[in-house]
Parts: structure tokens; sequence; C-alpha cells
């Protein structure tokens, strides 16, 4: 893509670290240190920040930028992105969840929810769309 040569196994921990991340404010450092202690693999914090880099470049990512709720104000309500996959589905797929395991933990669900889900499932395709919890 841009002449860099990386590294497949360590795209693939970010991507699963990112999955497990879905639709937070998380940080490079706490990327880092969540692949570190559940993969038990250490990867540079230059080398995550080139491969989300890398990864916003080919549309897998789909961050919300900080916000300000007083539109005259400078101060920020939020002062990181919350990062996004483009498609909830992928990290689905990156953390095999099912249609199953999802319904059975709602606070995944509720974190997928917002977009749409899509599952394959014995070459089915079931679509859960706008699903909000009060």
């Amino acid at each position: 893509m841009d002449g860099i040569n990386r590294d497949k196994h360590k795209v693939k921990l970010l991507l699963k670290s990112l999955a497990r991340n879905e639709s937070t404010t998380v940080t490079n450092a706490t990327l880092k240190k969540d692949i570190k202690e559940i993969d038990n693999e250490d990867i540079d914090i230059d080398t995550v920040a080139s491969y989300l880099n890398a990864l916003d470049k080919l549309f897998l990512l789909d961050n919300d930028e900080p916000f300000s709720i007083n539109i005259r104000s400078s101060v920020r309500v939020k002062q990181a992105k919350k990062r996004h996959f483009a498609d909830p589905s992928i990290a689905c797929a990156l953390l095999n969840l099912t249609e199953e395991k999802l319904i059975n933990d709602l606070e995944t669900f509720g974190f997928l929810s917002i977009r749409k889900v899509r599952f394959l499932d014995k070459n089915q395709i079931y679509v859960l769309t706008n699903i909000y919890f009060i």
C-alpha cells in the first residue's frame, strides 16, 4: 500500500485488540498493553500508530472525533477518538462471535447494536439493526 512491510501477525493482534476495545476511547498505549496482557506479545508504540494509520487509509476504521457540547467552547468534552471498525461484523469475526454469543453478552452487543451487524452462520445472513436497550 505505502511500500512499508508490515508483520501480518502483529496486524492481526492489533485488529483483535481493536475488536476487544470496539466503541471505546482506547489509546495506542492501552492497545499495546492489551496485546501484551491478552496475547503475550510485545509491539512497539510507534508500530501501533503506524498500523492504525494504515488501517485508517484502508477504510477499515471509522473513528468518532472528540466533540464539544458547547459550540463556542474551546474545551472538548471528549479528548480522544472513539474507535470503531467501519463494519461491526469485522469485530464479530475477529472475536469469533456468533449470534448466540452476542445475544448472551448484552454489553458487547450494545456496543455493536448502533451499527448494522451481520452474521454468517450456516450459509444464512442474519441482520440485526437499530436495537436499543433501555
